[in-house]
C-alpha cells in the first residue's frame, strides 16, 4: 500500500525520464516516484543518487534544527516545536535510507550524514 507523498522535495532526477523523484514511505521502506509514472525501489537507484539524497536531507535537517533553535530563542515555542517535529521526521527518513542502502560502516564516511 502506498503512503502519502513526502512533503520534502529533493531535486533528484528520475534515471528513466529526468523528472524529479519524490520519496514515498511504504511501510518500513521507501519507494521513489516521478510525475512520469515511474516507481523505483531504493535498490533501483545508484549509490551516488542515494548519497546525494542523504546529503540533501541532512542539509534540510540542519536547517530545520537551526530554525527550531532560533524560534525557541525568540520565544516562539509552538513554532519551534513544529520545526523540531519536522526535523525528527526527516532524521527518521535519513536513518531508514542509511540502513537500507549502506554497509554499516559506510555512513560515517559520507560527509554530512548523521552519525549513528
Amino acid at each position: 500500500m502506498r503512503g502519502r507523498d513526502s512533503e520534502l522535495r529533493p531535486s533528484l532526477p528520475c534515471p528513466l525520464c529526468d523528472r524529479r523523484l519524490l520519496p514515498v514511505p511504504t511501510g518500513a521502506s521507501l519507494t521513489f516516484h516521478c510525475r512520469g509514472g515511474h516507481e523505483l525501489r531504493l535498490s533501483d537507484l545508484l549509490p551516488t543518487t542515494t548519497r546525494t539524497l542523504l546529503g540533501e536531507w541532512q542539509r534540510e535537517h540542519d536547517g530545520l534544527t537551526a530554525l527550531a533553535v532560533n524560534a525557541r530563542r525568540n520565544g516562539l515555542i509552538d513554532i519551534s516545536d513544529i520545526y523540531r517535529r519536522q526535523a525528527e521526521r526527516l532524521e527518521s527518513r535519513i536513518r531508514l535510507l542509511q540502513e537500507a542502502s549502506l554497509p554499516p560502516d559506510a555512513e560515517s564516511k559520507i560527509p554530512g550524514c548523521l552519525a549513528t
